[in-house]
């Protein structure tokens, strides 16, 4: 279990209970888990879970093929046209909401990002989700950063009609509780203004995109264990999404500040106008 790549050997306590007891004591607060094991044989697949709920459509399962393990859980293929996100542990419904809330999911039809076709999750904590993707690329280092920036711009404008007002007594208590936990000052704070506003929630990362048409498309995934466990639940600016992106590639490639200032511009050039106000960058 703790060779696992999702299994949280940096921050699990001494004296924590066995994954088998249901939850995980960490340094920064309880994990949920959960018995997933069953979801990597076909057999699990053959009907639906008479627990919790499940939306959209139950797929069609020939194989439970293992592509991947992350910090989130496994990532398998079930056949030709589909994938599934197996996470171990509770991590909100984040996916669900979307499947549940169509005019959220609509309005990203078209783009460049791939929502869950089916999400079944138990008390308001999604455990599998299921996309229908043929072609999924996984680690990819060498990215066209401009042009995921451009995707993320124009996601983001789909989503500003559902936005909400700037919280900004929220998010500098999310970043507190970031910093005492972490034993970290921040230097700099993002700006706060009307034009800094909050988008329902996607948690896109560079570690696994979708290919539809040789385009790459993000691939809308659970939030992150550390991060469920250090921060409430909410809404984020969609320069939150840009700055995990620059980090991202930054790590992988390296950026200059000709690279960040493209990248930039290229989502400013699809996101709502506000979003390039003075006050709001």
């Amino acid at each position: 279990m703790d060779e696992s790549p999702w299994w949280p050997v940096g921050i699990i306590t001494e004296d924590s209970e066995s994954f088998d007891s249901g939850r995980i004591q960490t340094v920064f607060g309880t994990l949920e888990t959960w018995d997933y094991t069953q979801c990597l044989s076909t057999e699990w697949w053959q009907e639906q879970p008479q627990d919790g709920a499940v939306w959209g459509q139950w797929p069609k399962v020939s194989t439970v093929e293992i592509l991947s393990q992350d910090r989130k859980g496994y990532l398998v293929r079930l056949n030709d046209n589909q994938i599934a996100r197996i996470t171990p542990f509770a991590l909100g419904n984040d996916l669900s909401r979307f499947v549940q809330y169509r005019p959220w999911s609509e309005a990203l039809e078209g783009l460049a990002v791939k929502l869950p076709s089916m999400v079944y999750f138990v008390e308001n904590n999604d455990r599998v989700a299921v996309y229908d993707c043929p072609e999924l690329v996984i680690g990819k280092s060498d990215f066209d950063g401009d042009k995921l920036a451009s995707n993320l711009g124009s996601i983001h404008s789909a989503l500003n009609e559902f936005a909400t007002p700037n919280t900004e007594r929220r998010w500098n208590d999310r970043l507190k509780d970031i910093e005492s936990e972490l034993k970290v000052t921040t230097l700099w704070r993002a700006p706060h203004s009307e034009y800094t506003v909050g988008l329902p929630r996607l948690n896109l990362d560079l570690a696994i995109l979708a290919k539809q048409d040789d385009e790459f498309a993000f691939v809308a995934d659970m939030r992150p264990p550390v991060e469920h466990l250090l921060c409430q639940a909410d809404r984020l600016p969609g320069l939150a999404n840009l700055m995990l992106i620059e980090q991202q590639i930054s790590f992988a490639s390296g950026m200059n500040e000709v690279a960040r200032k493209s990248l930039l511009e290229a989502w400013l050039s699809k996101a709502p106008r506000t979003y390039a106000h003075k006050k709001a960058t």
